[in-house]
């Protein structure tokens, strides 16, 4: 079996970097986003509102929008985008919660000076229902 396996710091870093070479790609960086843009009739989406990071003094930025032909909020489970849509009159989407039940820790070890093993990574497989746990050593 093959994989390739990296830190989530490694992969976000990597898909940043990608991301920003692209010349369709624009990264705006010290703004948040403050909210949905819509058409006149508010049935379509047209960007979001943005504003700069609140400078140490605490007054507000102007407010400013960002047009865009297709807005995706990818902000987790702490989007604000039900209450946006809230506010435009929009019933929010109904929520679904699932847990998958899924945890995981990591841990960086010394390798003895004495271990002579031919391997690079071990796999644990979990066995439902008897076992839960899956293990990796890499």
């Amino acid at each position: 079996m093959e994989f390739i396996s990296c830190s989530r710091e490694l992969l976000e870093w990597t898909v940043r970097r990608l991301l920003a070479a692209r010349a369709n790609v624009q990264l705006l960086e010290g703004h948040q986003v403050t909210g949905v843009v819509t058409s006149a009739d508010r049935r379509r989406v047209t960007g979001v509102g943005l504003c700069a990071h609140r400078p140490a003094d605490g007054e507000a930025e102007a407010v400013e929008e960002l047009a865009g032909g297709l807005v995706v909020d990818a902000s987790g489970r702490h989007s604000k985008v039900p209450e946006w849509l809230a506010a435009l009159g929009y019933e929010p989407p109904v929520e679904e919660r699932v847990s998958a039940f899924l945890g995981y820790a990591s841990r960086d070890y010394a390798i003895p000076g004495s271990f002579r093993g031919d391997w690079r990574a071990i796999m644990l497989q979990a066995k439902p229902p008897k076992t839960a746990h899956t293990g990796y050593l890499f």
